[in-house]
């Protein structure tokens, strides 16, 4: 979770960088965050989750 994710505007773009656990807006501004569950992070490289896909379990 970040704190400050709230901070960035609608359509803003970002990056996430997962080995640090932050946030990188696109003046180079980070925002911290807590590190990211594995199950999260293996899903994001695999190419993430789809909106016509079930939930993980069903």
């Amino acid at each position: 979770m970040c704190e400050r994710a709230g901070d960035i505007a609608e359509g803003e773009s970002i990056r996430i960088d997962l080995p640090d656990h932050c946030i990188v807006r696109p003046d180079g501004a980070t925002l911290s965050g807590d590190p990211v569950p594995d199950l999260l992070r293996d899903m994001v490289q695999a190419g993430g989750a789809h909106a016509n896909q079930a939930p993980v379990g069903q």
